[in-house]
């Protein structure tokens, strides 16, 4: 993380998958404060970025909105809801991922 941190992408690809993985480890490691602010300020670049496609814009701010449903939904009620939104979202960065974690935490 902390190399990812200093680097400078000149492919604005890149730079998305780099926040994108980022949070992913914020997530993974329950650092919430960081998470936050990640998604705070990834939310600002996705929109005023011109250079990629609103396809590509709309994969990443659907993970960012699956990412907060995991936040508030901790309760097994809830459950089916983002599970529902992690398989019909689209399109959704790392699906794949958002399924793992939704295994980890509801299916024991």
């Amino acid at each position: 993380m902390t190399h990812m941190n200093k680097v400078e992408f000149s492919d604005i690809y890149y730079s998305f998958d780099t926040k994108k993985m980022m949070m992913k480890i914020y997530f993974e490691k329950g650092e919430i404060d960081a998470l936050l602010s990640l998604i705070n300020s990834f939310k600002v670049f996705i929109k005023r970025n011109q250079s990629v496609s609103e396809a590509n814009k709309l994969a990443y701010e659907n993970f960012i909105l699956v990412i907060n449903q995991f936040l508030k939904n901790t309760q097994q009620r809830t459950a089916p809801e983002l599970l529902d939104s992690i398989k019909n979202l689209k399109p959704l960065a790392d699906r794949n991922w958002l399924l793992e974690q939704y295994g980890k935490r509801f299916k024991k």
